[in-house]
């Protein structure tokens, strides 16, 4: 939706602009995207003191639109449009300046290549409408969810991370693992080394079998650990532990026919 909303504002300021062939046919060489006053499109080399939205020595191709009255008062508010020239994947920021010419470039986010995102990311869910237009995520219910495919290419399993208030000051991250239960999914934390990711090594496992450490890849108990575990106190506690022997009440048998049961 987002970019349709930007290619149409871009049609509609070309189309505006139509009827003036020094803006559609003369692209402006300058060196300085916050001293543009009047619309237009330009190229910039993108080098130190030219305001692009990266120094990288490349050529910038843009569209600014401007306030009828910069020229009179000396203003360079403008809206601009600025994509990197024969960068894959494609490189594309938007602006508003200030009188002054100056504001941050904002980065367009696309479906290629690696994306980064310099500032908060909110993924919040939208069923109840708070005072203005703050949403939230009610009770018992999960927030919008982070996926990491589930089609059939990706053997059909949900693995998501989503947020689910549990109650009244009670919040979860949940981390969903698969569909189902008994197969073969796991949980994992580990590490690769960066020049084969290929090679990687367990830490940490959580199956629906239990949960590994120190590399049990596929732990066969509740907690299994492959290594030293240092504790302050371990409480060990078993529904039929037999400490009613030691209670007051309790007839303990005789020596001699302790002694005949283990002769037998």
């Amino acid at each position: 939706m987002k970019k349709h909303i930007l290619l149409t504002s871009i049609l509609l300021i070309i189309f505006s602009l139509e009827g003036k062939s020094q803006f559609l046919e003369t692209i402006n060489t300058i060196n300085n995207w916050n001293q543009i006053q009047k619309p237009g499109f330009y190229e910039i080399l993108g080098k130190e003191g030219s305001n692009s939205p990266q120094i990288d020595g490349n050529w910038w191709w843009g569209l600014s639109t401007a306030s009828i009255g910069n020229t009179t008062n000396k203003s360079y508010s403008t809206a601009q449009i600025a994509i990197g020239n024969a960068s894959y994947p494609v490189k594309m920021y938007v602006r508003a300046t200030t009188p002054s010419g100056t504001s941050p470039w904002t980065k367009i986010l696309h479906d290629q290549g690696l994306q980064t995102i310099r500032g908060g990311l909110t993924i919040q869910d939208d069923l109840i409408l708070q005072t203005g237009d703050s949403y939230v995520t009610p009770l018992g219910q999960y927030g919008k969810k982070i996926y990491f495919g589930y089609k059939t290419a990706d053997n059909g399993d949900h693995i998501y991370m989503s947020r689910y208030n549990r109650g009244e000051n009670s919040s979860d991250l949940r981390v969903n693992i698969g569909d189902d239960n008994g197969g073969g999914d796991r949980f994992v934390v580990g590490n690769a080394r960066w020049n084969a990711p290929e090679v990687w090594r367990d830490w940490f496992v959580v199956t629906d079998m239990g949960v590994g450490i120190n590399g049990v890849s596929d732990p066969t108990c509740a907690l299994e650990v492959n290594g030293v575990i240092r504790a302050k106190e371990v409480k060990i506690e078993a529904a039929n532990w037999p400490d009613y022997v030691f209670h007051k009440e309790y007839n303990l048998p005789a020596l001699s026919e302790v002694e005949n049961h283990i002769n037998e």
